[in-house]
């Protein structure tokens, strides 16, 4: 009986091995070595020697996604956004709805200043990540929508197009509330609307979020009321403007804040005083 046994196991334990040699040197399994090792090449910085483990890949199987994938990885990392894109497109029809392909989709249209198409496949992907068990992806994918909200944003001010902008730094801002960098680039559209006012508020929410940020936004506000002082109307920006930052410091009670807030308003009252001096000349 011990003896069958012992013939019995070692049986098992051959086909285990053969099996696990057929599994090792099948097709499938060679290309994914490739992938992975192309994979880790790519993270290195080495991209001539990923792409040469990709087009390995697509020796064994031309009709899996993972080496068009992977080529497209390696095209956004050179900024060659348009052949990252084709060879994205190809593993999106080799295998739908996958998070993956859809993100760096996302990320080469981007990359290529097609805002619209990048913010709609980030949603697709967003949608796919919600409806499944895979929650790798989340913050990934909510972290790189905000990006590109800003970047859009920053572009569609850039050309002029102030609404646009605000609109996409507004959406920007109801993903990430925590997050300064809405604000901060507010500041400077509400300047360039000529609304002092609403720039002035987000100077302050910036500085709530982030002290040297908002330091910045304020310093860039203060900046702004000197590049628009002229004529009469210079005097009493900056007056108005000193005053806005003195109340601000006595509801403040942040002492590092308060600090910057003194330091800004100094700057401010200088400059009103340099003026009121060359108006009286």
């Amino acid at each position: 009986m011990g003896k069958k046994i012992f013939i019995i196991l070692t049986i098992i334990c051959f086909l285990c091995i053969v099996a696990g040699i057929i599994i090792y040197f099948s097709p499938e399994a060679r290309l994914m070595r490739h992938i992975s090792k192309g994979e880790n090449y790519l993270k290195s910085g080495k991209a001539v020697l990923a792409a040469e483990e990709a087009e390995k890949a697509l020796e064994i199987n031309q009709k899996h996604y993972a080496p068009y994938l992977l080529l497209g990885k390696i095209y956004i990392t050179q900024k060659q956004y348009g052949l990252a894109i084709d060879k994205l497109r190809t593993a999106d029809e080799l295998s739908p709805d996958s998070i993956e392909i859809y993100y760096y989709t996302a990320i080469a249209y981007r990359g290529k200043g097609e805002f619209i198409k990048a913010l709609a496949k980030f949603d697709k992907a967003i949608t796919l990540e919600e409806r499944s068990e895979d929650r790798t992806w989340g913050k990934k994918l909510t972290e790189a929508k905000f990006d590109t909200y800003i970047e859009y944003g920053r572009l569609l001010q850039s050309r002029g197009r102030l609404e646009e902008g605000k609109e996409k730094f507004v959406k920007a801002m109801y993903i990430d509330p925590e997050n300064p960098y809405p604000h901060y680039y507010l500041v400077s559209l509400y300047i360039d609307m000529d609304r002092f006012d609403l720039a002035l508020e987000e100077a302050k929410n910036t500085m709530k979020l982030k002290t040297t940020l908002g330091a910045d936004a304020f310093y860039k506000l203060a900046g702004a009321c000197k590049d628009r002082a002229l004529g009469k109307e210079g005097p009493e920006l900056y007056r108005s403007f000193t005053k806005k930052l003195g109340d601000m410091i006595e509801k403040e009670s942040n002492l590092i804040i308060r600090e910057l807030l003194r330091q800004i308003r100094n700057f401010s009252e200088n400059e009103l005083k340099k003026m009121e001096k060359e108006k009286g000349q």
